[in-house]
C-alpha cells in the first residue's frame, strides 16, 4: 500500500541518518508565518517559538533548521558571487540563530562575511553559548569550517546538509588545526571581560568599549569593538579571531551582522562607527574599517579610539 511503502521510505531514512524536512506547501505556509512575524529581519527564532512552530507544522528541532536555510539563503547579498547562502543553527538555549552571506563591492573580497560566520556572530551577539547543530542549504566551505573549529565541542557539532547524511565538525575537517594547537583553551563564545576602561558619557563610545571588552582574541590580544550608530539606535561588533587568523571576523563585519539582525537593510544609513582597539595590538582594524565604510556609508563618520 502507498501507506506501508512510506512507512518504509521513512524506515530507510532514519536507518540512513537522512533528516526529512517539510513538504513544499508546508514549507510555503511556514515561511509565510516567519515573514509576518519578522524573523528573517531578527535573523533569530527563540526557544519558545521554536517550540510553537514545531507543534504547528509538526516538525522535529533536526528538521526545522534545515527546512530554514533555503528561506534565510532569499535575503542573502551576494552581488559578486551570485551564489546565495543559507545557514541555521541550534544553540543550547533551544534558540536558532540564522545566517547569509554578504559581499561587499568595491572592497576586497576577504571582507565578505560568510553564511556561517554571520550564523555564529549572531549567535555570540545573542550571548550564546555553545551550538549543538548547524544546518547550510551547500556544504561548508574550508573558511566556515575552520571559523567554526573555535566553538566549545566544536569536533562533536552536528553538520546538516539536505539529503545527506548527519556528519559531525570531526568528519568533515580531518586533521584540524585549531585553538590547543596555539596553546587557547578559552573556545568562542566563551564571556569574556578584558579589563579595557575608558570613562565617557558618550553611549557609543561606552557601547564599542563594551564590545572590544567582549573580543575573542586569544592568540594575539588585539581586543577591539565597534558601535554603529543608524536611525537612533547603536550596534555593536566584537572581533572574533581564528587560530589560521584568515578566517577572523573583524569587528566592522561582526556589528554588520548585528545592524542586519537588528532589522537593517540598508548599510547607507550608518551615521557614526567607533571603533575601539587596545594599545600596540598586533592586529588593527582602522585603515580596513575605514575603507569599508567609504564603500557602504560614505557619510558615517569614524572616531578610533585607542586604550592601553
Amino acid at each position: 500500500s502507498t501507506q506501508s511503502t512510506g512507512d518504509h521510505c521513512a524506515k530507510m531514512r532514519r536507518l540512513l541518518g537522512i533528516r526529512q524536512v517539510c513538504t513544499q506547501p508546508a514549507l510555503t505556509n511556514l515561511e509565510q508565518a516567519l515573514s509576518t512575524t519578522g524573523v528573517f529581519d531578527q535573523m533569530t527564532i527563540t526557544s519558545a517559538v521554536r517550540r510553537d512552530i514545531e507543534r504547528q507544522f509538526e516538525i522535529n528541532t533536526d528538521e526545522l533548521p534545515e527546512s530554514l536555510v533555503h528561506m534565510v539563503s532569499k535575503h542573502a547579498k551576494a552581488p559578486i558571487s551570485s551564489f546565495n547562502v543559507g545557514a541555521a543553527g541550534l544553540g543550547e538555549s533551544g534558540s536558532i540563530y540564522l545566517g547569509f552571506n554578504m559581499e561587499f563591492p568595491g572592497v576586497p573580497i576577504s571582507a565578505t562575511v560568510h553564511g556561517e560566520q554571520f550564523l555564529l556572530t549572531n549567535a555570540f551577539l545573542r550571548n550564546e553559548t555553545r551550538m549543538e547543530a548547524v544546518a547550510v542549504n551547500a556544504a561548508p566551505c574550508g573558511h566556515c569550517r575552520q571559523f567554526m573549529n573555535e566553538l566549545p565541542g566544536a569536533s562533536a557539532l552536528r553538520l546538516l546538509v539536505r539529503d545527506q547524511r548527519a556528519q559531525t565538525l570531526a568528519d568533515l575537517l580531518p586533521f584540524s588545526f585549531g585553538p590547543a594547537d596555539l596553546g587557547s583553551e578559552t573556545p568562542f563564545l566563551t564571556e569574556f571581560t578584558h579589563g579595557m576602561v575608558h570613562s565617557s558619557n558618550d553611549q557609543a563610545v561606552s557601547m564599542a568599549v563594551a564590545a572590544a571588552n567582549r573580543s575573542y582574541s586569544p592568540y594575539t590580544g588585539s581586543f577591539s569593538g565597534i558601535s554603529l550608530s543608524c536611525q537612533g539606535n547603536i550596534f555593536v561588533g566584537s572581533y572574533a579571531e581564528n587560530a589560521a587568523y584568515n578566517p577572523s571576523m573583524p569587528p566592522l563585519q561582526a556589528a554588520l551582522v548585528a545592524l542586519r539582525s537588528g532589522g537593517v537593510r540598508d548599510f547607507s544609513l550608518i551615521e557614526r562607527a567607533v571603533l575601539v582597539e587596545r594599545e600596540g595590538a598586533a592586529v588593527q582594524h582602522a585603515s580596513s574599517t575605514r575603507d569599508i565604510l567609504t564603500q557602504l556609508a560614505p557619510q558615517a563618520q569614524l572616531e578610533h579610539l585607542i586604550i592601553c
